[in-house]
C-alpha cells in the first residue's frame, strides 16, 4: 500500500473513530441542518459547554466539521474539504432523522432566531429608509444594478428576494413585465406595498426566500439586495435563486464586504459580518451559476466599513 493510500486510509479511519460516539453523531446530525454556535449546541444537547467543545474539537481535527469565526462569534458546520465531509454526510444519512428530543431543541433554536428577527424588523421597519447607505454610494450602486439588467435585455419576471421596503422593485420594475417580492416581515411588506405599489405587474408574498415554493426557471432576473448577511445559511438562498432563474437569466447579489463592525451583529442582527468573494464564488459554483462580474463599491465616507461592499453578477447559462 503506497504512502498516499496509507494517508487516505489513516484519515478515513480517524474520521470514523471520531464520529463513533453518540453525542458526536448527534452533533453531525444537527450541523447537517444548519450552522450552529457552541451555545446553541449546548442548549440542544443539554451538555456543558466544555464537554460540547471537546466533542467539537475532535470532529474538527478529523475534518468532519468546520469551525469558522465571524467577528467575535464562532460557528460550526459540516466540513466541505477532504474525506471528512462525505463520511459525515453518509453517517448522517444512515442515522436517519433527529431524535425527538434533538428535533424539539433544534426547532426551539430556529424559533428563537425567527422571533428575535421578527421583533427587530417590526421595530425597525418604519425607519428602514433612514438606515440606507450614503446617498452618493447608493446612487452609484443602483445605477450599476440597472445597467446589468438593461444590458441583459430582460423583459420577463423579476424576483426580489428579501424585498424589504420594495426599493429594488421600484428601481427596476420598468425593465420587466412583472415583479415578485418575497419577505418574512409583514411590516416590511406593508412598506413595500406603499413604496413599490401593488398592481397586475407587482406581487408581494410573505415567504422564506430559501423556500419560495415558486415554479422553477420562472425569473429572467433575480436580485438579493443587502439580505445575505442576515442569514445563517446564505448558500440556501443562492441555491433557491438558481432554481428560480431561467436559462440565460441574471442574478445580482449586493451585500457588504467583510468588516469588523461587531455592533451590527449586536444591534442589527447581522448573522455575518459581510460576505467574502471566496464564499460567493463557492456558493455560485455549488448552484451551477457563473460569476461573470464583481463590482466593488467603496465608502464615500472616511472610516465607514458599513458602506464598503460588493455587487456580484451571476449568469445562468442558456441551454
Amino acid at each position: 500500500m503506497g504512502t498516499k493510500q496509507n494517508m487516505s486510509f489513516s484519515t478515513t479511519l480517524g474520521a470514523l473513530r471520531a464520529s463513533a460516539e453518540p453525542t458526536r453523531l448527534r452533533i453531525l446530525q444537527l450541523l447537517s441542518r444548519d450552522e450552529l454556535s457552541v451555545l446553541e449546541l449546548t442548549q440542544v444537547l443539554n451538555h456543558s459547554q466544555p464537554r460540547v467543545s471537546r466533542h467539537l474539537k475532535l470532529l474538527t481535527d478529523q475534518g468532519l466539521i468546520d469551525r469558522f469565526q465571524d467577528g467575535a462569534f464562532v460557528f460550526y458546520r459540516l466540513g466541505h474539504r477532504g474525506v471528512g465531509p462525505p463520511i459525515a454526510q453518509t453517517l448522517v444519512d444512515w442515522a436517519g432523522p433527529l431524535s425527538e428530543e434533538d428535533a424539539i431543541g433544534f426547532d426551539k433554536i430556529c424559533a428563537h432566531r425567527r422571533e428575535v428577527a421578527e421583533v427587530y424588523f417590526e421595530k425597525m421597519a418604519p425607519n428602514w429608509e433612514m438606515m440606507r447607505l450614503h446617498p452618493q454610494t447608493e446612487a452609484l450602486t443602483e445605477a450599476k444594478i440597472r445597467s446589468y439588467f438593461t444590458i441583459s435585455g430582460t423583459d420577463g419576471v423579476l424576483i426580489d428576494m428579501g424585498t424589504g421596503t420594495g426599493r429594488m422593485i421600484a428601481l427596476l420594475r420598468d425593465l420587466f413585465a412583472a415583479c415578485i417580492g418575497f419577505d418574512l416581515s409583514t411590516s416590511m411588506l406593508n412598506l413595500a406595498r406603499m413604496h413599490a405599489g401593488v398592481d397586475d405587474g407587482v406581487r408581494l408574498y410573505h415567504a422564506d426566500i430559501a423556500h419560495t415554493l415558486r415554479p422553477a426557471a420562472e425569473a429572467r432576473g433575480i436580485i438579493i439586495h443587502q439580505v445575505l448577511h442576515y442569514l445563517s445559511a446564505p448558500e440556501s438562498a443562492i441555491l433557491e435563486a438558481a432554481r428560480l432563474l431561467a436559462p440565460g437569466g441574471r442574478l445580482l447579489v449586493v451585500d457588504m464586504a467583510p468588516h469588523e463592525n461587531e455592533a451590527l451583529r449586536q444591534s442589527h442582527l447581522h448573522r455575518r459580518l459581510g460576505i467574502s468573494h471566496e464564499h460567493m464564488l463557492n456558493w455560485s459554483q455549488a448552484a451551477n451559476l457563473t460569476l461573470v462580474d464583481t463590482f466593488s463599491f467603496d465608502s464615500l465616507q472616511a472610516n465607514d466599513p458599513i458602506i464598503v461592499g460588493w455587487l456580484f453578477c451571476h449568469q445562468k447559462e442558456a441551454k
